[in-house]
Formats: C-alpha cells, structure tokens, sequence
C-alpha cells in the first residue's frame, strides 16, 4: 500500500515500488507490520494514515489477496513444471 507523505514508519517496513514509498508486503501479500503467529498490527499505535483508512474486505483489501494468490498459483505452476522428486515412486512427479 502506498504510504502518504505525513507517513512515518520505519525504513525495514517499507518498499519502493516505481518511485512511490509503499509498506512491504511479504509473499503470501501479508503486511511486513503484522505478527505472524497473533496476527495483530505490530505497529497499531503508530501506523500511517494508509493503514488506518485501509478496510478489511474492500476493493483494495480484496486486489491485495487476489494479487498474492495469483502469485503463489505461478509458483506452484513453476514447481509443477519443473517436476517434484518423489521418493516413494522414485522420479519426478
């Protein structure tokens, strides 16, 4: 998500993305900012203005995901092109 100018979050958060100052994502399309395991903001307190006008559920929320799980369809279609060593049959499967 593209950060404002006011937006002050620290530099390991954030990405560049043709010029523009974003929040990083990881690749799943996870927030850099949110813990993993509690699933909670780590930075709640302090989080830019994006952050806090960002809707759970809306068009931008659901661009987001669609774009992460098309992501990881390309990657699981690269795996199976490449062929997956199966132990059990022995080859490539």
């Amino acid at each position: 998500m593209e950060l404002r100018a006011g937006d002050v979050v620290e530099a390991a958060l954030t990405t560049e993305h043709e010029g523009v100052r974003c929040m990083d994502q990881r690749g799943d399309g996870a927030c850099v900012a949110l813990d993993a395991a509690t699933m909670l903001c780590t930075i709640y307190e302090t989080r830019p203005q994006t952050c806090r006008d960002f809707n759970r559920g809306e068009t931008l929320c659901r661009a987001v995901l669609a774009r992460a799980a098309a992501r990881r369809e390309r990657l699981n279609l690269g795996i199976k092109k490449a062929g997956t060593f199966c132990p059990r049959r022995g080859s490539a499967i």
